[in-house]
């Protein structure tokens, strides 16, 4: 918490999304994990300082089934099939709204029904003093384009732009309730979780995002900072162009800095790092898939020595620990525990 109000810790803080089956084998010797005793458990003895947590269907949902071997519905409709080397975010299939006009018959799902946030209120009794407990939602980007299909979003974006804000608002009201009562669990963070861009560029021009996006994710940071909470956000790909205007409406800290899609960390914490706190950058497509042990070091280091000096800075992957096997995750953490002491030495 003391990163995250852009301050020096004793230590640069450790996290990351554990997505990836192979970590609970190794460190819990199972998987999948069974509640929220063993999110906490593998966070703990990883020796991370904080655990992402998502919202829960209602009690008694029950998925049914889509058709296809494997493939189910989920609240908003969304057909999706689960497979254990995507776990724990199912694929999607197909979408609801295809026929953009089946928006009148679209019923949300109830972001206050009983049992939504029955694992946040477990992790948070189990974590303790000892790790922060972020509530991860949905953003009014991606969950709204997921109604959809992404070409048939962004014709609408020119053809129909009535049915995208029609379906950002209710994806919005959606995510700032769950919020609400994830903070009212006692999450220390929220985190919207908004994938803007490509490897390259933004998904959809600045134009369109300032228009279709930036308005409802603005009205979700408001209404959830009201609560007292730290607002994060994790968006994938090169978002470089919007930083600016992501600390404007409010954001807290950005996460994850993909380094293959030009998220030069130097840069960022040289124009922003008094404003907004940085979460990442450690190369998953590179030094922690491929490198040596010697070269993971090295790049955790140089993110240590860039990024950490002032504060405001929390190491962690450049995207997640999906493919990552366990000994090269520790082999980060480690340097982090390492080299991130304050005063920074690297």
């Amino acid at each position: 918490m003391t990163a995250l109000r852009l301050e020096e810790p004793d230590r640069i803080p450790l996290f990351d999304y554990l997505f990836n089956p192979e970590i609970f084998k190794t460190v819990l010797g199972k998987f999948p994990p069974q509640d929220a005793e063993d999110w906490v458990k593998c966070t703990k003895k990883l020796g991370l300082d904080a655990l992402w947590v998502a919202p829960d269907a209602p009690e008694g949902f029950q998925l049914k089934s889509a058709g296809k071997l494997g493939t189910f519905y989920d609240e908003w409709g969304i057909v999706c099939a689960a497979k254990e080397t995507s776990w724990p975010i199912p694929w999607i299939v197909d979408y609801p709204l295809k026929d953009v006009e089946k928006i009148e018959e679209l019923e949300p799902p109830d972001p206050h029904a009983p049992g939504r946030t029955r694992t946040v209120e477990r992790a948070v009794k189990l974590a303790g003093e000892d790790m922060a407990v972020i509530g991860g939602i949905g953003g009014p980007f991606s969950n709204t384009y997921m109604l959809f299909g992404f070409t048939t979003y962004a014709i609408c974006l020119f053809k129909n732009p009535s049915i995208i804000h029609k379906a950002a608002e209710m994806i919005t009201y959606f995510n700032i309730e769950v919020g609400k009562r994830m903070i009212d669990a006692g999450v220390d963070v929220v985190k919207i979780s908004d994938d803007l861009g490509s490897s390259d560029s933004l998904m959809v021009s600045p134009k369109n995002l300032k228009e279709f996006v930036l308005p409802y994710l603005k009205r979700m940071i408001s209404e959830l900072k009201k609560k007292g909470v730290v607002v994060a956000m994790h968006s994938d790909g090169n978002i470089n162009a919007i930083i600016p205007d992501l600390i404007e409406i409010g954001i807290d800290a950005l996460h994850p800095l993909q380094r293959k899609a030009h998220m030069d960390i130097a840069e960022i914490k040289q124009k922003y790092g008094n404003r907004l706190c940085l979460m990442g950058n450690v190369d998953v497509t590179g030094a922690l898939s491929f490198g040596s042990m010697e070269e993971i070091i090295r790049e955790t280091k140089e993110c240590i020595k860039i990024a950490s000096p002032g504060g405001g800075h929390i190491l962690a992957s450049d995207h997640s620990l999906t493919g990552i096997n366990t000994e090269r995750a520790k082999t980060m953490f480690d340097a982090g525990r390492t080299y991130g002491k304050y005063p920074i030495k690297t």
